[in-house]
């Protein structure tokens, strides 16, 4: 199985979350996300993993930092932590992050602000 990681480096803010985990939000708070991260976003989410493939998206939480794993392959094995992938490729930079989004499914309420 081939997996295909990317990752982003830039000043956008943006502030995000996933599964219940100690760098997620505070409840009730929206995560904020920049242009660019939603950009970067959107390739991840379409065309890399498409409607079948899994993956997982992280940031970090000054938002300056993104990151995503998913399987490129036709068929994908299953139990790979694709989130935790994306959270280590993210927090390379120094920084906690946590999943925005898992294959498809974001796990947070959100707003895009400059």
């Amino acid at each position: 199985m081939k997996a295909k990681i990317a990752a982003l480096v830039g000043v956008t803010a943006l502030a995000t979350a996933g599964c219940a985990g100690h760098n997620d939000p505070a409840p009730g708070q929206k995560a904020k996300i920049g242009q660019t991260a939603m950009t970067f976003f959107q390739n991840y989410y379409n065309p890399d993993i498409g409607s079948t493939r899994p993956g997982a998206f992280a940031v970090s939480r000054s938002g300056d930092w993104a990151a995503y794993s998913y399987c490129e392959e036709l068929i994908c094995t299953r139990g790979t932590s694709y989130g935790q992938r994306a959270i280590q490729l993210c927090e390379k930079h120094g920084e906690p992050c946590y999943l925005f989004a898992i294959g498809r499914d974001i796990r947070v309420d959100y707003e895009i602000v400059d």
